[in-house]
């Protein structure tokens, strides 16, 4: 016999002794012995209910081990010491087990025994890999004759067993709940009586369990290759109770479970990681191509929307049902205008917001729900939306930025993990600039077409320049119809529908006409006499200044109506009034009060002859309309359209007036004649809100 042989089954325990008298170590007290000729040696084999042993897992501490008894018996049945020799092999199934002796070493098979044979030997079967079939593992224990004991008839005993196996092969990386399934591979085997689980945990989920359920007969059956699929919705209490599984609480694990109550008692529990990540944050808000938001209103609510894209297994992303919840800040810029230093458009309520704690920044939009943990004032968040349609994995929230043109603002979308404080994702708008806008219509008489030449939006920039934080738009042109399309808009008779005679409105009323007394009296010698003359006199060419100015104003009013010029519009005219156009020529003076030369009546902020013109004026804001007259040159017609635009800015956004009669008091684009070409630093200042 060779070394390597007497050292393999010294190893493996075999009695192997020179002298057939001693007994083989192990043997059992009162055992019958070989020492009748005619006895002979029957096998057996004895396998442990239920004959189902549990592969071997590397996470198990301890392999489950199934107990094999090999047996040496007489034809009675009654133990026998063998002195033949004996082989213990795998018949059938030998990648799927394994075997060990009574302490634990593991056998080189077959393994032969040769001597003194123990009428009783224990042997432990492990399972190295699952079943395809019941009873597919087949151990063999064949004896041999001896030199005292013959063998009888089966020489060869056989035992019959199944490894019970679960692997998870295989489980999706990632995947979108609520459009794709988690899909989980899996083999099973000889599981078929035992409880098994699939089961979806997170660590940071509260109670760490987020589904559970018992796999079907049919998810049982033995096989290799099977599929289990999530859709992704929670069963189990929390957050995620009937709802679809999100990144807040990712990673995940997805688990298929042996209930160790069972019939084996199987330490079987197969883990794989899984996870919904987010791909990307998409958000804006509202906003020009420039990345300006206007705010003339300074209640208006500027949308921010924001868009969650999950990754998919197969790689992209889409929207999904999955309710997330973005946390929106905001940051403003640095040279933002002071909540005291903006304007104030309502009692003590002002434009700017910079510094006023109190300021409210944030409001519920009616599609998603929202919360805020200091009033909406900084901080806010909103859900997403998850019924299916265009509108799927939005989120929508109101910005309330502040009024002040020239303030700068930039919003944050981002979702946070579980905790509140793990960003997952999160993407920052454009830095918009706050503005305000005036928009005219622009309605011309026939013929006249001033208003629209020299107001195009390209030459008004010039005046309405960046740092005014203004932007002006001139809208479609209307062509008023003949009839309206007359000289003087502040004689236009409402009644008639047509412009009164200059010539016959011009002249005095009986009780406006001076007595041949008082004119006598007025320009005569200095004295009481002459004061109370002229006193009466200047009372009456006040009446007769009353009564034109009344008709002016009844005809401004009146005219734009009946010409269907509506509010919010630049309109091209001939002239305002004859008293009060620069272009009105030979009808600006009048002859009424000619034998009076030391004669003044007050209009607007001057003191004049009443036969003079009044006002020299190129245009006029009045009623929500910007009228510019018609005989001046290119030049200064922008000007003009420019100066009555500012002053319709009033009526389109919140801001301080320039001054008295909303005029400049100083040289600017916006003093009482429009005499600079351009604004000036101070009107830029009230242009934008501040004070």
């Amino acid at each position: 016999m060779s070394k390597t042989k007497k050292a393999r089954r010294k190893k493996q325990g075999e009695a192997l002794k020179k002298s057939p008298d001693k007994p083989v170590p192990g043997a059992a007290a009162g055992v019958n012995k070989c020492d009748d000729h005619a006895k002979k040696a029957i096998p057996k084999i004895e396998i442990a209910a239920p004959k189902i042993v549990v592969a071997k897992k590397s996470y198990q501490a301890k392999a489950q081990r199934l107990e094999v008894i090999a047996k040496v018996t007489d034809e009675a049945g009654a133990a026998l010491e063998f002195d033949g020799k004996a082989v213990l092999e795998i018949a059938k199934g030998s990648d799927k087990v394994k075997l060990f002796d009574a302490k634990g070493a593991a056998l080189k098979l077959p393994l032969r025994l040769r001597g003194k044979v123990p009428a009783e030997q224990t042997f432990f079967v492990e399972g190295v890999k699952g079943s395809d079939a019941p009873d597919d593992v087949e151990l063999s224990w064949t004896l041999k004759a001896g030199k005292k004991c013959k063998v009888g008839s089966p020489s060869t005993a056989s035992g019959k067993l199944s490894v019970a196996d679960l692997s998870l092969k295989k489980v999706d990386a990632r995947f979108a709940p609520g459009i794709e399934k988690l899909e989980m591979g899996y083999d099973i085997h000889r599981l078929d009586g035992e409880k098994v689980f699939v089961e979806i945990r997170s660590e940071s989920y509260p109670g760490k369990c987020v589904f559970k359920r018992e796999l079907t007969a049919a998810e049982k059956t033995t096989g290799a290759k099977r599929t289990l699929e999530w859709d992704g919705k929670g069963n189990q209490a929390g957050d995620l109770n009937g709802k679809w599984a999100t990144a807040a609480f990712s990673p995940y694990e997805a688990i298929l479970e042996v209930d160790k109550s069972g019939t084996l008692k199987a330490e079987l529990k197969e883990k794989k990681p899984t996870a919904v990540e987010i791909d990307k944050v998409e958000i804006k808000i509202e906003e020009d191509a420039s990345h300006r938001l206007f705010m003339n209103d300074p209640a208006h609510k500027a949308l921010v929307e924001s868009k969650v894209l999950v990754k998919k297994k197969a790689g992209g992303s889409a929207v999904t049902p999955v309710e997330f919840e973005l946390a929106y800040t905001f940051t403003e810029g640095a040279s933002n205008t002071a909540h005291g230093s903006s304007h104030a458009y309502s009692g003590t309520t002002k434009l700017g917001k910079k510094g006023d704690a109190a300021a409210i920044h944030w409001a519920d939009h009616a599609d998603c729900t929202s919360r805020s943990t200091d009033g909406y004032k900084k901080k806010c968040f909103a859900k997403t939306i998850v019924a299916a349609g265009a509108n799927q994995g939005k989120s929508r929230i109101w910005f309330k930025p502040s009024g002040v043109g020239g303030d700068k603002f930039k919003v944050k979308g981002e979702l946070f993990k579980a905790d509140g404080t793990t960003s997952l994702a999160s993407k920052e708008t454009n830095e918009v600039a706050i503005w305000r806008r005036v928009s005219l219509k622009c309605y011309e008489m026939t013929g006249q077409t001033h208003a629209s030449t020299q107001g195009t939006d390209v030459k008004m920039a010039a005046y309405y320049t960046a740092d005014t934080n203004v932007l002006y738009k001139l809208g479609t042109v209307t062509t008023i119809p003949a009839a309206k399309s007359v000289k003087y808009i502040g004689l236009w008779n409402h009644a008639t529908t047509a412009q009164l005679s200059w010539a016959t409105h011009q002249r005095k009323k009986a009780a406006e006409t001076p007595t041949a007394a008082d004119t006598t009296a007025a320009n005569g010698p200095a004295g009481p006499a002459q004061a109370a003359a002229r006193a009466r006199i200047q009372a009456k060419a006040h009446a007769w200044r009353n009564r034109i100015v009344a008709a002016y104003n009844s005809g401004l009013n009146n005219w734009a109506t009946d010409a269907g010029v509506p509010a919010r519009a630049l309109v091209s005219i001939q002239y305002e009034h004859p008293k009060y156009s620069a272009g009105a020529g030979a009808d600006s003076t009048t002859a009424e009060w000619t034998a009076f030369p030391w004669l003044r009546i007050r209009v607007e902020r001057w003191t004049i002859h009443p036969d003079r013109r009044w006002v020299q004026g190129q245009g006029v804001a009045f009623g929500g309309r910007a009228y510019i007259t018609a005989g001046m040159s290119a030049a200064r017609t922008k000007v003009v359209i420019a100066h009555e635009a500012g002053h319709e800015t009033k009526n389109q956004f919140k801001r301080a007036s320039f001054g008295a009669g909303d005029h400049s008091a100083i040289a600017g684009l916006m003093d009482p004649s429009g005499s600079l070409a351009s604004f000036q630093a101070g009107e830029k200042k009230i242009l934008r809100g501040k004070t």
